[in-house]
């Protein structure tokens, strides 16, 4: 994709407008220097014509042009300012907009800029606003998709469980709790989309972790903390960090290679990193770009989850104002996420 052509249009003002002014000064300057020919009168008819152009060239620069140099300089030191603040409105305008975030309300007030704008503005204003239509039409169709979805599966649960016993019945119970994950999911990311830290709330980032290895066989076999510290308070929601840490366990566990471990380590600096060894296959150079977007899957072959783990992880640290960072090789899946401190 080819970038936009940009210029300053500061700069692009003063120089058309010194230009305009040096010229309009030049012709003013051959204007007076022909007003002191005419002064002369027949000192000037009968002079040679190289004595009086050097005459007239003499009597202009003294009297005339050094004038004109000083008053340019000023202008445009005097068009710099004008046009600088004039154009302040404008950059105003432009602040204001790159600090409006899509997931808050949306509401742009009659901002204070040059009428030439106005139209741009105003396309502005009709833009995000049917962004907004257009994301509360989104969310609402996945909650009711996703409320939809419970009565036909519990319907399907209810006539899985009252087949005998065997192998097929287990499968059908499998798949049908890959469905569960994935209608739950849908509407914990819809959820999310609206979600924001309140001040007030406070989480113990190492309490947190350990009880969710606690309360689980799974990542007591699956997990080695590694932590130097006791307490980690952050502003945070706890059930929120709750999923957070559980989908980036859950992802790792699922990802792992063979019988390796997942590594999960706390430091003072408010990071927390989850390591592991990984058997996904076709890693590349975007794939560290890709994990986070809803639907991805490590193995595209292999249909484990909903694919929308990291996309609520990614969602829940941008809620709580934290950095995540993966690095994936060919050997190793990394996430690390970093928390401001109180």
């Amino acid at each position: 994709m080819q970038k936009n052509k940009s210029y300053s249009l500061l700069n692009k003002l003063i120089v058309r407008t010194s230009l305009i002014s040096l010229l309009l000064l030049i012709v003013s300057g051959i204007v007076i220097s022909l007003g002191f020919r005419n002064d002369m009168g027949e000192y000037a008819s009968e002079a040679p014509e190289d004595i009086l152009v050097d005459l007239i060239l003499s009597e202009s620069f003294e009297h005339v042009y050094w004038v004109f140099a000083i008053c340019l300089i000023f202008l445009i030191i005097l068009i710099y300012i004008t046009v600088k603040s004039s154009l302040k409105d404008v950059n105003n305008v432009s602040e204001y907009v790159k600090k409006l975030d899509i997931n808050n309300p949306i509401s742009i007030p009659n901002l204070k800029a040059p009428k030439e704008i106005n139209p741009l503005l105003d396309s502005i204003k009709t833009s995000f606003q049917k962004m907004e239509d257009d994301l509360k039409q989104q969310r609402e169709f996945i909650d009711n998709a996703a409320h939809e979805l419970n009565t036909p599966i519990a319907i399907l649960r209810a006539n899985i469980e009252g087949m005998k016993n065997d192998q097929t019945k287990q499968d059908l119970l499998k798949d049908l709790e890959l469905i569960e994950n994935a209608s739950s999911q849908m509407l914990r990311l819809s959820h999310l989309e609206k979600f924001k830290v309140t001040k007030e709330e406070k989480a113990d980032l190492v309490q947190l972790i350990i009880n969710l290895m606690n309360n689980s066989d799974v990542y007591k076999n699956e997990i080695i903390l590694d932590k130097n510290i006791d307490q980690l308070l952050i502003n945070g929601n706890k059930n929120y960090l709750d999923i957070c840490f559980k989908n980036l366990f859950d992802n790792a566990i699922s990802n792992k290679k063979g019988n390796s471990k997942v590594y999960v380590s706390i430091d003072n600096y408010y990071n927390i990193t989850i390591e592991n060894e990984h058997s996904i296959k076709n890693i590349n150079k975007d794939t560290s770009k890709s994990i986070f977007k809803k639907f991805w899957r490590g193995d595209k072959n292999k249909y484990a989850g909903s694919g929308l783990g990291l996309a609520i992880v990614k969602r829940i640290a941008e809620a709580h104002n934290a950095k995540l960072t993966p690095k994936i090789d060919q050997k190793t899946f990394k996430i690390s996420i970093k928390f401001n401190s109180i």
